[in-house]
């Protein structure tokens, strides 16, 4: 018998480990096609299949989350459209020209589409944003003790209705911020 008639090993069991990928038709990598401007989060199937502490990149499970459900990869240019319920949204969606209604049920609708539409779809389906880095009038701000994230409370309770200046304790017991503060002051529980 020679060499070249021998079959190869194959590894014992499952031939897919892990730690690898899975081989399928190629699909939008949405971390790299969204990635800057939307929040791109596995889909809960992927620990399912790759284990608790998985850092495998298949983009094949990777999701948009949005207001109205997800947006996640379908294959070659598509992406599809799952909404959370059979409102008004997953309506429109189906209405769109180019747009393919996949499934529709009570609970839903899955609707196809090109990447070209995806701006379209992405007004109706509102996806989360990412986070975006403070800027250097934010940071410069927090070090010096301000809020630049927001309005600052007032204290309804206090006199004047003077600005509150939150404790360690929690907002509910912050200390009026001011030049005096009343003696008969007393924050509200």
């Amino acid at each position: 018998m020679s060499e070249s008639s021998v079959a190869p090993s194959r590894p014992a069991g499952n031939a897919l480990s892990r730690s690898s990928p899975r081989v399928d038709p190629p699909c939008i990598d949405l971390s790299e096609r969204f990635g800057q401007q939307y929040r791109v989060e596995y889909e809960e199937s992927y620990f399912a299949q790759y284990g608790r502490r998985a850092r495998v990149n298949d983009p094949w499970l990777k999701i948009i989350p949005c207001r109205a459900g997800h947006i996640c990869p379908w294959g070659g240019s598509k992406l599809a459209a799952v909404t959370n319920n059979a409102g008004p949204t997953a309506r429109k969606l189906a209405a769109l020209p180019g747009a393919i209604l996949w499934q529709d049920g009570s609970d839903g609708a899955t609707v196809l589409f090109d990447v070209a539409l995806f701006s379209r779809v992405a007004k109706l389906m509102h996806p989360k944003r990412r986070r975006k880095p403070p800027t250097e009038a934010q940071l410069a701000a927090l070090t010096k003790g301000r809020r630049p994230f927001g309005r600052i409370p007032v204290d309804k309770h206090a006199p004047e209705g003077r600005p509150c200046v939150p404790s360690l304790l929690c907002d509910s017991q912050a200390v009026p911020a001011g030049p005096a503060v009343s003696a008969s002051y007393e924050p509200a529980l």
